[in-house]
């Protein structure tokens, strides 16, 4: 490299990373070129247990503070997002509870992916760029009982020859397969402290580990309380999701929490709460005291739905649900959507006799 002798009149830090073509710069200005191969270029890595050490610090800031930073970790960074609709639900499930079939399947297949470039990272990291090879021994000659030896040889100490050969390479090949399975495992422990630092990646799943640190912040700052309570942003109502199927997902942990905070159910959108009255009016409204108790707040709801009182959006969705039931093969969701409806609207004096079959 003698045209990279001619800047050593120059000014170098020796602390300059390696360049492109791995070569690293010493102070006296000279290059020297690194063994092995060019480096890799990496992407942005973290230390597993403290990135999701940061999770759980902005997971609390964002309860704390929701409309200056939790509205902002919601949308842009989905690992943070997850963990909110975790910490909402009080469901700690990867997908998380909201997620329909495909985003799960979707989900599950991103983090598979994102699995499997961690583990050749940590090759690249950790493991030698040139493994020991496990040197092939010598063909030994057996010598004969009068001293010939090679194409002499009887075809009895062939045989036997060609037997310990093959005894020698499976012995060999079994020391190399054990040897593999012992770097392979170190390579896994070692790959679960590094992982992909990108903020904006799909939602990763937590450890294990790290499950009982999201449950002790929790805990502590009662975030599941301050998220659900929270109007701006409504961290609730973007957990539920939008649409029938969106509130199927989030009925058995979305009861808890207005059967505690009744005043939720004005912030519902027309959809949840006139799928939660149908309920109630059901079968499910029978063993389900929680959901009994419900009913004459969610009537009173879905009939400002219904009226308008929310604005002509709300009440074409909260119509456009009911007309589905009543229009619905099954007879139990007819006659719930007709009861709905003709208690949200209709005025019984004008039939007293009127009843639901």
């Amino acid at each position: 490299h003698s045209d990279l002798d001619n800047n050593s009149g120059k000014d170098h830090d020796s602390s300059t990373p390696a360049d492109k073509d791995g070569v690293m710069e010493k102070s006296d200005g000279k290059r020297i070129e690194r063994k092995g191969s060019q480096a890799p270029k990496l992407p942005r890595l973290a230390v597993t247990s403290m990135w999701w050490r940061v999770s759980s610090v902005a997971l609390v800031l964002s309860g704390l503070l929701p409309d200056q930073i939790g509205s902002r970790m919601w949308d842009e960074n989905p690992t943070l997002s997850a963990l909110i609709r975790m910490t909402t639900s009080q469901k700690y499930r990867f997908p998380t509870a909201d997620c329909s079939e495909t985003k799960k399947e979707k989900v599950r297949q991103a983090e598979e992916t994102t699995k499997e470039q961690e583990a050749k990272i940590a090759e690249l990291l950790f493991m030698p760029l040139q493994q020991q090879k496990v040197a092939k021994p010598k063909p030994q000659i057996i010598p004969l009982a009068n001293g010939r030896q090679g194409l002499r040889s009887s075809a009895r100490q062939k045989a036997k020859h060609e037997r310990n050969m093959a005894i020698e390479q499976e012995r060999q090949a079994a020391a190399l397969h054990a040897e593999n399975m012992k770097l392979r495992k170190v390579l896994r422990t070692l790959q679960k402290n590094v992982m992909l630092g990108d903020p904006k990646q799909e939602q990763r799943k937590p450890p294990k580990g790290s499950i009982d640190l999201l449950l002790s912040v929790n805990d502590s700052f009662a975030l599941a309380e301050k998220f659900r309570l929270s109007t701006s942003p409504d961290f609730l109502l973007q957990t539920i999701g939008e649409g029938r199927s969106a509130i199927e997902r989030a009925y058995d942990w979305l009861i808890p929490i207005i059967s505690s905070h009744p005043a939720i159910i004005d912030r519902l959108q027309p959809s949840a709460s006139c799928f939660l009255l149908l309920r109630a009016y059901g079968v499910e409204g029978g063993k389900n005291r929680e959901l009994l108790v419900l009913t004459s707040p969610l009537l009173l709801h879905v009939t400002k739905c219904l009226t308008g009182e929310f604005g002509e959006h709300h009440a074409l969705l909260a119509m456009d649900l009911l007309l589905q039931d009543i229009a619905d093969e099954n007879d139990d969701r007819r006659r719930c959507a007709r009861k709905v409806l003709q208690e949200a609207v209709g005025d019984p004096k004008l039939d007293p006799q009127f009843k639901f079959q």
